[in-house]
């Protein structure tokens, strides 16, 4: 029976268990040797039960490393501290204990100065243990913004805004990660690059939202050392971030028009990343009007939306502002009495699709 890889996911997790007497102090890694057991959950690719699934341990793998969890990766829980044995049984059908081991390279005897060892704080006999090496950079752009410098509402002489804003330079960081994994034969280089690169972060990653950090270039190199299979990862991102007023993420809600319609969440100040923010605009909008019902019949409801055309006193159509619900903008009936009625209404869309870091790009300070 085929097992479905997408379908199955980790249950849950037995937390760090410490073997030998040694210890273990947060974020510091003084443990030497200590492990985590997960619960994986194997599914197949058809309703049949799940007692009749036919799993290995391979399968149990692929399902870890969708998480980062490998051999020679850091361990996505713990500093300094490196997956170095994996183990894996059955407990039930389609349930299996995988018993990950972890080693401090620093703690080691073999690793020379236990404090730094290499300077890098892993084993440099063992480079896939080392920390990634980071270069910063700077690059600009433009990004649309309603407000200058110092805050203040970018607006006409008639003390109405400039429809969509201006344009305003940003500074973009970047960081080049450089770093080592092992090569076990079956991660193809091009297919990390066709999964990776174009993609933005899909959860936090070091200290940057969602949708903010983008992965410009992944290059790899393989290598071998001490008869040991090596990919010497390069890895560009790049960080943006700004704020836009009056905007609603579109996916939060949805893609259906009418969820943004029903207004669930109020637009506000959002800060985004590498997204596509837009005017909330178009050549109609709604409005509500008396419904057909030539025989009055009080099941009905009395208002419909209709789609109306913008056009100024002279019946030209325009295209003009909506409310953020797909009716027109309150500039048209109180421009200036309030300075937020006359602020457009952004969209903010994903300008790049999103994946998860984990297992690809290490977390830097």
């Amino acid at each position: 029976m085929a097992v479905s890889i997408g379908n199955s996911k980790i249950l849950g997790k037995k937390m760090l268990s410490i073997e030998g007497g040694s210890s273990y102090e947060g974020k510091k890694g003084t443990i030497r040797r200590g492990g985590d057991t997960y619960i994986v959950k194997i599914m197949t690719d058809d309703p049949t039960p799940v007692a009749a699934l036919d799993a290995y341990p391979k399968h149990v793998e692929q399902v870890l490393k969708g998480q980062g969890i490998e051999i020679g990766y850091q361990s996505p829980d713990y500093d300094n501290l490196y997956i170095t044995a994996i183990t894996y049984s059955e407990a039930g059908p389609g349930i299996w204990e995988a018993k990950v081991t972890y080693s401090n390279p620093s703690e080691e005897k073999e690793g020379g100065d236990k404090n730094n060892p290499g300077g890098g704080g892993g084993d440099p006999n063992k480079p896939w243990t080392q920390p990634p090496t980071v270069s910063w950079g700077t690059e600009t752009a433009t990004v649309a913004k309603l407000v200058d410098g110092s805050g203040l509402v970018l607006q006409n002489s008639a003390g109405v805004p400039f429809q969509g804003g201006a344009e305003f330079p940003i500074v973009i960081p970047t960081a080049t990660l450089t770093y080592t994994r092992l090569w076990d034969g079956r991660l193809n280089p091009t297919a990390m690059q066709r999964a990776y690169v174009g993609h933005v972060n899909a959860d936090k990653w070091s200290g940057w939202k969602p949708g903010q950090a983008l992965i410009r270039a992944l290059d790899v190199q393989l290598s071998y050392k001490d008869g040991l299979a090596l990919m010497e990862m390069s890895v560009t991102v790049a960080m943006k971030s700004y704020n836009v007023p009056n905007s609603r993420f579109v996916k939060e809600e949805g893609k259906a028009v009418a969820a943004l319609m029903a207004g669930k969440s109020a637009y506000g100040p959002n800060d985004v990343g590498w997204h596509k923010v837009i005017v909330d605009q178009g050549p109609t909008y709604l409005e509500k009007t008396f419904a057909k019902n030539p025989n009055n019949d009080p099941r009905l409801p009395k208002y419909e939306d209709a789609m109306v055309s913008f056009t100024d006193s002279n019946g030209n159509p325009f295209i003009g502002l909506l409310n953020g619900q797909g009716r027109k903008h309150p500039v048209y009936d109180a421009a200036g009495t309030d300075k937020l009625s006359t602020l457009p209404f952004f969209l903010i869309y994903d300008e790049f699709p999103s994946v998860n870091f984990i297992g690809a790009v290490p977390q830097i300070g």
